[in-house]
């Protein structure tokens, strides 16, 4: 009855599973830093595709980013607005097709059974979820790859236009990021060795079908800017990111350059090669110094150049998801759905490299091929995450061979076999799933934290930003671009003052202005109903700790800064008004902890360094409160205000 059902039913079951999963995704990650602000290469695209949608079509200089994902945002743009989710709800349903995909290779290739299960398998996979929400390239990719591929399996059944169409998809795919273009070229030899001469022309149809889209864009690059580059001029800088003294296997900044924007990267890559050269380089120039600095590295230094490669080869292979834009590790900090999802490449790479080798003899050799291109090409550029993302579907297909295999032998009672397709499992799940220090460090977020913390001050939205500071400090406390930009944004807040004033909620917004307004006991309790609305914030604590003080309700004061501290242990504003608490009560032992507290925190507060100045003189301690005031005088030396209050502590003294 059941297997009656799946049958019939199976394929609409996985499907709306997947697209179920994809919109729980969104809508859990829609309030959160995924939607609020773009990051690297998502802020450039959609900055070009509001310039396309303006009427800067064409562009006025060859591509530096791949164009397709641009172009791709700017149609979606145009139909439906710019509102992010709704683009990434399309990306969603694109997911939901790449699935469709994954059943119709399982299914010709080898049954419905493992059709079902592989595209299941492609539903739940976390990555997929991740990277179908985010504004970039992996989930178009993804789908176009498929379709290709679905296309040729379709041309070696029958005749039709499958191979034109595969053609197109490949060239669309090359357009979005040409590391495609490799499956391409060593498909002729697949064909040769498959047909004879007669392969060769259907290889031609594929390869013209790519070349029409890829030649687009090589035609729009010469009218542009006079040079016939393939699609982007940074394929030499891609590649010297890889390949240079300092590369580690996966996307890391040379030291040249301050930023992984595009704009800022393509600048940097330039202007070092002009400065080397000493000379005016176009665009291509650049592309082709860098290029022939990579291989200059690789053949100077082989044995190093081997060791890079191993590295690679590692990356490739381990568990760990290697982020060069936006990190999946960060997104589980702030949507639970992956958090859930157990299934990753630790799991499917394993199961599916296990059923490689046992029965790779199976009719699926141009699969073989298509994950072949893809490791090479990682192999020669870097690993990341979005790069070997397209070969997953092949991974799924041959995970549900293997689950099915599995089944078949304990149904069939062959435990031998069993035991040691489990027992080969296991052994590659070992190094898989092993992360050395280096696979680790991708996993901890701190970097990610910063990115975010740096895109919130640019907005103003120094709150926000001083909290991903902390959080990328917590991490590690040693980070010093964190240091730097919390002391940035500390200095930017102590201009500011009072409470905390950059708010998204509009009930929060209300709160501040009745406790700018000195209405204290009805902010208190607009600040309340926005904690039970959204939850514990220790923004909102403070401010009801604040509001308190200002009604001098002191015992109430110290329970909402210590829940704001409860929080974040990190917030200077709580420390400082707490000292403030209670110092008016007296508590001179407990206001000094925590003046000293803040000045821990923020070594340039220098409101905590005046009031622990203060405090200092009323309890006698009068060298520690000169040292303070000598430090606030040799910072601020013009300020009269301060000068004065100075003096008048210490005449009265």
């Amino acid at each position: 009855m059941m297997v009656s059902f799946l049958k019939e039913n199976g394929l609409w079951l996985v499907l709306s599973t997947a697209f179920a999963l994809r919109v729980l995704y969104l809508f859990q990650a829609v309030d959160t830093p995924l939607f609020e602000v773009l990051l690297i290469d998502s802020e450039f695209y959609d900055r070009r595709a509001r310039e396309i949608g303006a009427g800067n079509w064409l562009g006025d200089r060859v591509f530096f980013m791949n164009p397709f994902y641009s172009y791709f945002l700017a149609v979606l743009y145009a139909i439906s607005g710019t509102d992010y989710f709704h683009v990434a709800l399309v990306q969603s349903a694109m997911g939901v097709c790449s699935c469709a995909l994954v059943y119709g290779l399982g299914r010709r290739l080898w049954g419905q059974a493992v059709g079902l299960l592989a595209a299941g398998l492609a539903a739940v996979y976390g990555p997929y979820l991740f990277y179908d929400g985010a504004l970039l390239t992996a989930s178009p990719i993804t789908l176009l790859n498929l379709g290709a591929l679905y296309c040729l399996l379709r041309s070696l059944e029958e005749d039709g236009p499958w191979l034109w169409a595969a053609g197109l998809l490949l060239g669309l795919s090359a357009t979005a990021r040409p590391l495609v273009l490799l499956f391409v070229f060593v498909l002729g030899g697949w064909y040769l060795n498959r047909c004879g001469r007669a392969g060769l022309y259907s290889w031609g149809k594929v390869l013209l079908g790519c070349g029409l889209v890829v030649g687009l864009v090589v035609l729009r690059n010469f009218v542009v800017g006079g040079e016939l580059l393939l699609t982007t001029s940074s394929a030499g800088m891609n590649l010297y990111v890889g390949n240079h003294p300092g590369a580690n296997g996966i996307y890391s900044q040379v030291e040249f350059l301050s930023s992984a924007e595009p704009d800022l990267e393509r600048l940097a890559f330039v202007r070092e090669a002009e400065r080397i050269s000493g000379e005016s380089l176009s665009p291509g120039q650049v592309s082709r110094f860098w290029l022939e600095e990579a291989v200059r590295f690789a053949f100077a230094h082989p044995l190093e150049y081997l060791r890079l490669l191993s590295r690679k080869l590692y990356m490739f292979c381990n568990s760990v998801e290697a982020q060069n834009n936006l990190s999946i590790y960060f997104a589980r900090d702030f949507v639970p759905l992956l958090r859930w999802n157990l299934l990753g490449w630790g799991i499917l790479f394993p199961l599916a490299l296990a059923n490689w080798i046992q029965q790779r003899r199976s009719g699926s050799s141009f699969l073989d091929l298509y994950l072949a291109a893809y490791l090479t090409g990682c192999m020669l550029f870097f690993v990341s995450s979005e790069y070997r993302l397209p070969v997953v579907p092949i991974l799924c297909l041959y995970s549900a061979r293997w689950i099915l295999f599995m089944q078949n032998s304990l149904v069939q009672k062959n435990y031998t076999a069993a035991v040691k397709s489990l027992l080969l499992v296991a052994l590659l799940a070992i190094p898989v799933n092993y992360q050395d220090a280096g696979a680790r460090q991708l996993t901890l977020r701190r970097v990610d934290y910063y990115n975010f913390a740096t895109l919130y001050q640019r907005q103003g939205n120094w709150l926000r930003a001083e909290e991903f500071f902390r959080q990328a400090l917590r991490i590690d406390p040693n980070f010093m671009p964190a240091r730097s930009g919390l002391a940035g944004v500390l200095a930017r807040q102590r201009e500011a003052g009072g409470a905390a004033s950059v708010v998204v909620d509009p009930g929060v917004r209300r709160g501040l202005g009745l406790f700018k307004d000195g209405d204290y006991e009805a902010a208190i309790l607009v600040f309340k109903r926005a904690i039970k609305r959204n939850g514990p914030q220790c923004q909102i604590y403070n401010n009801i700790g604040l509001s308190y003080y200002r009604l001098g309700g002191w015992e109430d004061a110290i329970h909402y800064f210590k829940l704001a501290l409860g929080i974040d242990s990190l917030y200077v504003r709580a420390h400082y008004n707490l000292g403030l608490v209670h110092r008016r009560k007296g508590d001179e032992q407990a206001a000094q902890h925590d003046f000293a507290n803040v000045l821990e925190l923020d070594t340039d507060n220098d409101k905590a360094r005046f009031q622990l100045a203060v405090l200092f003189t009323q309890m006698g301690r009068k060298m520690e409160a000169e040292t303070h005031w000598e430090l606030l005088l040799a910072r601020n030396p013009r300020d009269q205000r301060l000068r004065g209050k100075i003096d008048s502590i210490r005449a009265a003294d």
